[in-house]
């Protein structure tokens, strides 16, 4: 068993990948498009289960996106919240574009137009800040934000309070991913776990039912996650 790490749009660059003499069969995750746009037009010739994205071709594991980000409309909007943003990095891959997407369309369906969009540089707390904060300086009215990780989540709380506005008074905010923080931070934040036992379990099982020839029964699984609910969007503490 090894870890092979490879920068964001480089993973055609691995040395092996293609021939087959590398491994006998592998995970793969954390790809953006350039990556998968690799994946989708060449056929690895070993055994291979992709973690949080769908390509033709590949058995996949990841979480029910849609879901997601139908539910953190749903907890702002039945909040009473309808002046609302998302917060998302500049580089996204299909699990954020799809929670993302899901989310717009809820609140369109309700609100009627759709959610202001904040992009961050990265995934980092002092990129979420300073998004944040630049969207603060021209944007007086906001009540809810859905932010795609917790770490921006995290940052966007420090630029929420340094304008002088109150979580969850004045803004509502919801993350992704249950960071051991967000149970720290004041106020609590509401999340969704990002069940990564259960993913990679179903993962490992996939991988070795295909490396022995075994095919699974479903060669796409979709794990469900749960919704967090703290006092960040008005709940009493919940996990």
């Amino acid at each position: 068993v090894n870890v092979e790490m490879f920068h964001a749009g480089r993973l055609h660059q691995i040395s092996g990948l293609s021939d087959g003499h590398r491994c006998n069969g592998a995970i793969i995750t954390n790809t953006i498009d350039v990556d998968d746009q690799f994946l989708a037009a060449t056929k690895l010739p070993f055994p291979v289960v992709l973690l949080g994205r769908r390509i033709p071709g590949y058995a996949s594991v990841s979480l029910k996106s849609e879901m997601l980000g139908r539910k953190a409309a749903e907890i702002l909007l039945e909040n009473g919240r309808r002046q609302l943003a998302v917060l998302q990095p500049a580089m996204l891959t299909q699990a954020t574009r799809s929670r993302l997407s899901a989310f717009i369309t809820k609140v369109e369906q309700v609100v009627g137009l759709p959610p202001m969009m904040i992009t961050a540089d990265s995934l980092i707390e002092r990129s979420g800040c300073l998004a944040m904060q630049r969207f603060l300086d021209f944007q007086p009215r906001l009540e809810g934000l859905f932010a795609v990780s917790d770490g921006l989540a995290i940052g966007a709380y420090h630029a929420i309070k340094k304008s002088g506005r109150k979580i969850p008074t004045d803004v509502a905010v919801v993350g992704v991913g249950d960071n051991p923080a967000s149970h720290y931070i004041d106020p609590p934040l509401t999340c969704f776990e990002n069940a990564e036992g259960a993913q990679h379990l179903a993962a490992a099982e996939m991988l070795i039912n295909l490396v022995h020839g075994s095919p699974p029964e479903n060669l796409i699984v979709e794990v469900p996650t749960t919704a967090l609910l703290r006092e960040s969007t008005g709940h009493s503490r919940a996990g």
